[in-house]
């Protein structure tokens, strides 16, 4: 019975995602230009696990849309790690681009890294990339 309702859940979940899928890609026609459109967008083609053409269109929108918007670069980060896996080695190396970026900007961004980076295996990939750079990654490397 417990079988029964995992699937009638995991399909109303399904629904819902696809629904969300569906608005995302509407919000982002009315606001093109609002990254955190982009951000939503993003985020549900990596839950649905929908690794196309689109996701790849909407990660450079999230680039794009978010370089006069600098909060939204740790949500973007946090996708990108998320995705890692699944990721295409082109938007791996922009995404390693990206985070050492956002650790160059200052020791409390670089700070914050460190325990996501940790966590998902990235850290020693992360500091390869930067030292290869030449770039100052704070504390986050050491």
């Amino acid at each position: 019975m417990a079988d029964i309702f995992a699937t009638i859940a995991d399909s109303n979940a399904q629904r819902n995602r696809l629904h969300a899928l569906q608005s995302y890609r509407k919000q982002t026609a009315l606001i093109p230009l609002w990254p955190k459109a982009w951000l939503n967008l993003l985020s549900i083609k990596i839950e649905l696990n929908q690794y196309d053409k689109e996701l790849y269109h909407t990660y450079n929108q999230v680039k794009l849309t978010s370089n006069h918007n600098p909060e939204v670069t740790p949500l973007f980060i946090q996708l990108g790690i998320q995705a890692w896996q699944k990721l295409n080695n082109k938007t791996k190396s922009d995404m390693l681009r990206v985070i050492t970026q956002q650790a160059t900007s200052g020791p409390k961004n670089a700070k914050k890294l460190k325990p996501i980076l940790q966590a998902n295996n990235l850290l020693a990939l992360t500091c390869m990339y930067a030292k290869a750079t030449k770039q100052n990654t704070y504390n986050l490397c050491k």
